[in-house]
């Protein structure tokens, strides 16, 4: 959400990439399911379990929105790095539920983003 310059314009990018990506997989997995069939099942469910990962994304972009409330979750971090590891693991967000399960558990556990 940061990248080399945390900008507004960043941030508004990414939360319009979260948010649609909620509604659009959603969607595209409600009407995918009403088509039948084991594909359309198939599809649908997983459609749906990526558009539930994104949930919580948005959530944090929209928690993140603040400038100083960035600054605040990213004093002591190593930027650097820390693109690098989230680069390298974004491909999770297409596990279906996998990052809405975690965010459910850590909401369970009183965590915070």
């Amino acid at each position: 959400m940061h990248g080399a310059r945390g900008t507004r314009r960043r941030r508004s990018i990414i939360l319009a990439e979260f948010a649609l990506g909620t509604l659009a997989c959603t969607a595209l997995g409600i009407w995918s399911l009403t088509r039948g069939g084991v594909v359309g099942v198939v599809v649908g469910v997983w459609l749906l379990g990526v558009g539930a990962n994104y949930l919580p994304l948005a959530g944090n972009v929209a928690s993140l929105w603040r400038p100083e409330r960035l600054q605040a979750e990213l004093a002591g971090t190593d930027l650097n790095a820390e693109l690098r590891h989230y680069t390298q693991v974004q491909i999770w967000v297409l596990v279906p539920f996998w990052i809405a399960g975690l965010a459910l558990a850590q909401t369970g556990r009183g965590g915070s983003s």
